[in-house]
């Protein structure tokens, strides 16, 4: 879905866990079976990104990626570091204007 929804440019074959070998999800339910946590945003939640991260990491589960899918003006200064430092973070910025600013029944 994910693909489909941002026009190819998210394409998990090639943008899952860095050093992953593609398609190696495993079976539900058996050891090496991967948990994707796909987490949409806006640049309105970047204060709340250290909690996600935070939260994920806490986890228990080992083998596991944290897909952040931002959109708004700017990006998320907290997980472009964090997508740099951890490799299960995978994180994609789209750059979205903000359709109720100019909207006038959204004041």
């Amino acid at each position: 879905a994910m693909f489909l929804l941002s026009l190819g440019v998210y394409d998990p074959r090639n943008d899952g866990i860095k050093g992953a070998a593609s398609g190696t999800f495993g079976t539900p339910g058996t050891r090496g079976t991967r948990v994707s946590v796909i987490c949409p945003t806006s640049e309105k939640r970047h204060a709340f990104h250290p909690l996600l991260y935070q939260s994920f990491t806490s986890q228990s589960y080992g083998e596991k990626e944290l897909v952040v899918v931002d959109t708004g003006s700017r990006p998320s200064s907290f997980f472009l570091e964090k997508a740099a430092e951890d490799s299960r973070v995978i994180y994609r910025h789209f750059h979205v204007d903000d359709s109720r600013e100019n909207d006038p029944m959204s004041a």
